[in-house]
């Protein structure tokens, strides 16, 4: 299972457009939980199918499978929604300000803001959620 380090990772190399979904995700005040659909082998489709595995997101074949393209579709799972959005946000605003991926996870692995250092915490220290 992947950490929530090895998330940020993944993200923090990936482009302000493809973070944009997933905080679009969130802005979207929706009832249900969002599905996020992608591309097989995308950006976007390697960090969602992290988040599935490390159990933040499910993937969602139903919602694509009327396309006429092979298309990959994640939905949010509402507790780990929080993880999600964190991840997304911080990333994005550490690219925003022209951050390159080294000096984000260096905040990310310096982080006193407990929304952040549970994804930099070792498996087994602290929160359960993120680690």
């Amino acid at each position: 299972m992947p950490t929530g380090r090895k998330i940020v990772e993944t993200a923090v190399r990936m482009s302000l457009a493809d973070l944009s979904v997933i905080m679009s995700a969130f802005r979207a005040g929706a009832d249900q939980p969002p599905v996020l659909v992608t591309a097989p082998g995308s950006d976007n489709d390697r960090l969602w199918g992290l988040m599935a595995e490390k159990g933040w997101l499910t993937r969602h074949e139903a919602a694509v499978a009327h396309l006429p393209m092979a298309m990959a579709a994640y939905a949010i799972v509402p507790e780990h929604g929080y993880n999600v959005e964190t991840v997304a946000v911080f990333c994005f605003e550490g690219l925003r300000q022209n951050m390159t991926a080294e000096e984000i996870i260096a905040v990310g692995d310096g982080a006193f803001d407990e929304r952040l250092a549970h994804l930099f915490r070792p498996a087994g220290q602290g929160q359960a959620s993120g680690s």
